[in-house]
C-alpha cells in the first residue's frame, strides 16, 4: 500500500517527504488551509492559513514582483526564487517554468530574510512537476 501511495505522490508532482496537498502548479503541506480563491482573469490568487499565519499566492504569468529586483533565495526545492521585505511584509517570487503558468508569487508575514515565517511557507511549498 505505501509503494502505491508513494507512486501517486510521484506521478502528482509532489514530493513524498511531507504530506502534500496539490493543486495544478504547485503543492502545499497537508496542514494548510485555503481559505480564500479568485480567479479574476488569467491568473488565481489564494489566501492561505499555515501555523498561524495568513499567506497570498499568486499563480499565473505576470507577478507584480518585477523578476530581477530581489535577494536570491535558495529553498529546498530547488526552485529559482527572489525574496524582498520591508521589516513586517514580505514577497517571494518563484519561477515555475516557461509553460503557463510561470510564477508563484507569495506574500506573507516576514521581519527579516533570518527571521521570516514566509520563508519557512515557501520552503514547503513544492513546485509539481508539469509536461
Amino acid at each position: 500500500m505505501r509503494a502505491v501511495l508513494l507512486s501517486l505522490l510521484l506521478l502528482s508532482g509532489c514530493s513524498a517527504e511531507e504530506p502534500q496537498s496539490c493543486l495544478d502548479a504547485f503543492c502545499l503541506p497537508t496542514d494548510a488551509e485555503i481559505v480564500g480563491h479568485q480567479q479574476p482573469a488569467d491568473f488565481d490568487l489564494y489566501q492561505v492559513e499555515w501555523q498561524d499565519a495568513r499567506f497570498g499566492i499568486y499563480v499565473g504569468d505576470f507577478p507584480d514582483f518585477a523578476v530581477g529586483t530581489g535577494e536570491k533565495l535558495a529553498l529546498v526545492s530547488g526552485a529559482n526564487a527572489e525574496i524582498k521585505t520591508d521589516g513586517l511584509q514580505g514577497e517571494v517570487l518563484m519561477q515555475l517554468g516557461e509553460q503557463s503558468p510561470q510564477y508563484l508569487h507569495l506574500t506573507g508575514p516576514c521581519e527579516a530574510k533570518e527571521r521570516c515565517a514566509l520563508v519557512v511557507f515557501a520552503s514547503a511549498v513544492e513546485t509539481a512537476e508539469r509536461e
